[in-house]
């Protein structure tokens, strides 16, 4: 199998944190309410969270760096 690597990697955007603000609150305000609650509701009938094999919980490695401290 010949594979080619791509020359250009495509990174997220870094903003400032004013971007950032902006940026959310510019997200909030196109938000639709009612698609927002929809999806809200759906999101918490979610019993157990998805996750990628072999990926730590985020919050439990937070967690255990807190309590070594």
């Amino acid at each position: 199998m010949n594979r080619t690597t791509p020359s250009l990697i495509a990174l997220p955007p870094t903003l400032s944190m004013d971007e950032y603000s902006d940026y959310i609150e510019s997200s909030l305000q196109e938000s639709n309410p009612a698609s927002t609650a929809r999806q809200k509701a759906i999101e918490e009938r979610i019993l157990a969270p998805f996750r990628l094999p072999g990926r730590t919980d985020f919050r439990k490695s937070i967690k255990l760096q807190v309590s070594a401290a």
